[in-house]
């Protein structure tokens, strides 16, 4: 999935008249933190994603290696998946995000799994911004998504299409 065009959405933003290649899916966060700073976090690791020319081939090593040491520290361990799978990750009440391992997260954001790519984000109020996704359908999973924000800082998330 990945393309020049969403590496260029992702640095500078959708362009005017840029034609939707998807439905459109509008993910709004709120944060702790400064919004700016954490769709910053947020921008910066999916770049590191989606320079990737093939990220299925990547290892869990190679992965740790090249993501942000807090992206990966935040990922619980494979020993501890299915006891995550009970936990929930404290994000709204729309979406409810199990903790991923680092290996489950690589194999959402890996062709042919991943069905959504970025289209836009904006920081909304100081403390929430709205990431903008197009998918191949209406019901993609969004997981990867709804993880990475909420390891940047994210402490509620609500799919507001």
């Amino acid at each position: 999935m990945k393309t020049r065009q969403e590496i260029a959405r992702l640095c500078s933003g959708s362009q005017a008249g840029e034609p939707l290649p998807g439905p459109l899916v509008t993910v709004e966060a709120s944060c702790d933190r400064i919004a700016a700073d954490v769709l910053q976090e947020v921008r910066e690791l999916w770049a590191i994603v989606v320079w990737q020319e093939e990220p299925a081939k990547l290892s869990e090593e190679q992965w740790r290696a090249i993501l942000p040491g807090w992206f990966v520290g935040s990922c619980v361990a494979e020993s501890d998946s299915d006891g995550a799978q009970e936990s929930r990750v404290g994000l709204g009440n729309a979406v409810a995000c199990p903790p991923l391992t680092l290996g489950e997260w690589m194999r959402q954001v890996a062709p042919p799994v991943r069905s959504w790519a970025w289209w836009a984000a904006n920081v909304t109020a100081p403390h929430a911004f709205e990431v903008k996704v197009t998918t191949d359908n209406a019901g993609a999973d969004l997981r990867a998504l709804f993880w990475m924000l909420s390891c940047a800082g994210a402490r509620a998330v609500e799919v507001v299409r």
